[in-house]
């Protein structure tokens, strides 16, 4: 059986929250960039890293100085800013409804931006290209 892949589908990037739910359930992470902000006259960015499970959805927001460039995206490898390699902030609530709120009032509109893990990398990317323009 074949399945037919369209060009819409393609180019979708963002989880739905069934699809981030299907996610967690399978033990993956499910990931979301969250911006730039200034920390202290030092020009810093962060994401958030969801996992689950099963019982639980567990939540870190890593927060780094922003020494990446369109060549150089690899989030995962900026260390913190706190130079302790620890996310800044971390999270776990009993339910997905629940993390899904929670961090739309701390982040609004993250929650329709997650995307599968390793693709945050591909959201840092396109935010530092919209900086260069």
């Amino acid at each position: 059986m074949h399945s037919v892949i369209s060009k819409e589908n393609m180019g979708r990037r963002y989880l739905t929250p069934n699809e981030v739910s299907s996610a967690l359930a399978r033990g993956k992470h499910v990931e979301a960039f969250l911006g730039g902000f200034d920390a202290d006259g030092i020009a810093a960015v962060r994401w958030l890293d969801l996992s689950g499970d099963g019982r639980q959805v567990y939540g870190e927001v890593w927060e780094f100085p922003d020494y990446g460039s369109e060549h150089y995206v690899d989030v995962y490898g900026f260390g913190s800013l706190g130079g302790n390699d620890k996310p800044a902030v971390i999270y776990r609530w009993d339910s997905l409804e629940e993390a899904l709120s929670v961090i739309d009032r701390q982040f609004p509109g993250a929650t329709a931006r997650l995307v599968n893990q390793g693709v945050v990398q591909e959201e840092y990317l396109d935010y530092k290209r919209s900086r260069e323009n």
